[in-house]
């Protein structure tokens, strides 16, 4: 059951002058590391966040791959399910084709998951304070590093053995280390729960239009029973903003009724380009920009580096001496690359390329792929008929 928010007594813990392990920012990365790190056993552990992670989580259309959630989340993820996702309808404003996956997707609650996984830490001894406002990290020195946050307008300051910093993008904590900061191809998206558009609650929607969604996308994902989370992400300079995107988009859908109001938030997408890990501070999640380029996913990822950071840390508060500690920053940046790096780089390659497309020549090959009956061997098809509609289209782009 999601906490009463007016119940945060439990979640407002003394904090201590000192501890092994600070964490900053209480979303999916910084919530995985706090239970992974209680798990591992590796002494104090302080999780501080501005706000309650479950009030108003990170704006987003909360859909995730069912076998990437499950490897990573240290609790059952079956009470954060609200619907499984088995289509993939993929379009333009003129044509789509569906692709059908049964039992990969999921759409999820993100504050049952963010009330879930911060009781757990609780549970686990985490000291969990989110009324703490992180405003500076200092740098390493005599076996520590300080953290400075500041708890109803009263400044405080903890020291730490490490810092795990999963506060989002931009914060510029460790910038001056030449960490990764979360900038890297910031993007903007805005989304809104509408109802009456009657889509089915097993599938979701990705729209490409150079109109509304130029250099991004649009998406339909279904969310409570007779909503859905609709979303615009624009590339950056696109010259379109993504609340201009939106509107124009809901036109498009025949202005359905919007239930809350238009919420929006930034998307770090360029992936990890600069070290993550350094004296003892380790950036995750959104902080370090290790968001999906192409297709702006960024929840599994960010949970992903949660735990992946955690083992490494657990690795530097206990290396025998400097080398050994050294060792594990690497091998947090090595064993992150190793998971998704490759993946990162080459859509992150692709993606302007892939920006450029006409809508014309996607709406061919959407037409195309919609005649196609297997949907098993559909990468071979996409290939194929990519092959097969290129020419057709550079010729009509050189008319034109």
């Amino acid at each position: 059951m999601v906490p009463d928010i007016s119940q945060t007594t439990q979640f407002r813990a003394s904090l201590p002058e000192s501890c092994d392990v600070v964490v900053i920012g209480a979303g999916p990365a910084g919530l995985v590391a706090a239970n992974h790190l209680a798990a591992l056993k590796v002494g104090t552990i302080v999780l501080v966040d501005r706000r309650d992670p479950w009030r108003v989580p990170v704006a987003c259309a909360e859909g995730v791959r069912r076998p990437t959630l499950e490897a990573v989340s240290p609790l059952a993820i079956a009470p954060w399910i609200r619907t499984a996702v088995d289509h993939l309808r993929v379009a333009t404003e003129t044509s789509s084709f569906v692709w059908t996956r049964r039992g990969d997707g999921l759409i999820i609650d993100r504050s049952r998951m963010h009330a879930d996984l911060a009781q757990a830490a609780s549970q686990a001894g985490v000291l969990c304070h989110f009324r703490a406002r992180a405003t500076a990290v200092g740098p390493l020195t005599d076996g520590g590093r300080t953290v400075d946050v500041e708890v109803d307008g009263i400044a405080k300051t903890l020291r730490a053995r490490a810092v795990i910093d999963a506060s989002g993008p931009g914060k510029g904590v460790g910038r001056e280390a030449g960490l990764s900061d979360g900038t890297a191809d910031l993007e903007t998206a805005a989304f809104a729960l509408v109802e009456g558009l009657g889509f089915r609650s097993d599938t979701i929607s990705i729209i490409y239009s150079k109109r509304f969604a130029p250099g991004g996308y649009a998406w339909i994902f279904p969310s409570n029973p007779g909503r859905d989370n609709v979303g615009v992400v624009c590339g950056r300079r696109s010259g379109v903003t993504s609340r201009e995107g939106l509107s124009l988009f809901l036109e498009h859908l025949n202005s359905p009724k919007v239930v809350g109001g238009i919420q929006g938030g930034a998307i770090p997408c360029g992936g990890a380009r600069a070290n993550l890990a350094q004296d003892m501070l380790f950036k995750v999640g959104d902080a370090a920009s290790l968001v999906h380029p192409l297709s702006r996913a960024g929840i599994v990822e960010a949970m992903e580096s949660g735990k992946i950071a955690a083992l490494c840390v657990m690795d530097a508060l206990f290396a025998e001496s400097p080398v050994h500690r050294q060792r594990a920053h690497r091998n947090y940046a090595k064993n992150w690359q190793r998971r998704h790096g490759s993946e990162h780089r080459t859509a992150r390659r692709l993606k302007p390329f892939l920006s450029r497309l006409p809508d014309a020549f996607l709406s061919r090959l959407f037409a195309e792929l919609d005649q196609a009956a297997s949907t098993r061997r559909l990468h071979h098809q996409v290939a194929f008929t990519i092959l097969k509609t290129l020419p057709s289209a550079i010729l009509a782009a050189i008319r034109a």
